[in-house]
């Protein structure tokens, strides 16, 4: 063996280069040898190399971290997505489920923890149910963008009995501002839808820019009542109940 190692390393040039394999078998081999053994026999490489090549084997074998390294995990949120999710988040007062589920009618399945994470990391405004937040909270952070509308009912003399009136206004939440306000005797979600076009010009006089128009589910604000709302670029809120 000794000699063979002697007629190959003669005919070999330069630096013998070998693979991890190979380094592993000649390990194995010239320990099954012994240290004194090995060092009268093995020649083609230093046994102070062979040792040196056990040792880093050794800490190998027990190291994970390559491993850990190649395991495929979850794959990142495409960009598209993540601008998507962010995009209905800007537009909307959405919480993580409402989201999920908007994103899972256009074929996009992903976790309530995903929408939280993008929008964690781009840094938007949390709805209330996403940082514990009360709904008072929430619309006090973002009372800019609200206009809330309400009917009141106040009894009145008539020159011949006792009316009802119902009184409908709308505020700014920021500045407390009422916007609009009108009466009648006989509310109807025709009347009301006419009330809404007339509050959102009186809007543009006051310079206020709303993204969401908040009432209460009164079942005088109808579907037609919201459907107006969002063909003109507002999002219809309806308040909690007992908010």
């Amino acid at each position: 063996l000794r000699l063979k190692n002697k007629i190959l390393k003669s005919k070999i040039a330069g630096r013998i280069c070998f693979t991890d394999d190979e380094r592993r078998s000649l390990v194995d081999r010239a320990l099954a040898m012994g240290h004194k053994l090995m060092e009268s026999v093995v020649n083609i490489v230093k046994p102070a190399t062979i040792l040196a090549w056990q040792q880093r084997l050794e800490k190998e074998k027990w190291d994970y971290s390559e491993k850990r390294k190649r395991r495929p995990g979850r794959p990142r949120t495409p960009a598209s997505v993540e601008a998507l999710i962010c995009q209905l988040a800007r537009d909307n007062i959405w919480g993580y489920k409402k989201i999920q589920g908007e994103l899972k009618k256009l074929g996009i399945e992903i976790s309530k923890t995903t929408v939280a994470n993008v929008l964690r990391r781009n840094g938007l405004p949390p709805s209330p149910d996403h940082q514990g937040l009360t709904w008072r909270e929430f619309l006090s952070r973002h009372a800019d963008v609200f206009l809330r509308a309400d009917l009141l009912t106040k009894e009145i003399w008539t020159l011949k009995v006792l009316q009802r009136a119902f009184v409908f206004f709308v505020l700014h939440l920021r500045t407390r501002r009422i916007l609009f306000v009108h009466a009648t005797f006989s509310p109807n979600a025709e009347w009301l839808k006419q009330q809404a076009r007339h509050a959102l010009w009186e809007c543009d006089e006051y310079g206020v820019e709303p993204r969401f128009f908040l009432h209460d589910n009164d079942r005088c604000y109808s579907e037609g009542f919201d459907i107006l709302l969002k063909n003109t670029g507002l999002e219809p809120v309806r308040t909690p109940y007992q908010a």
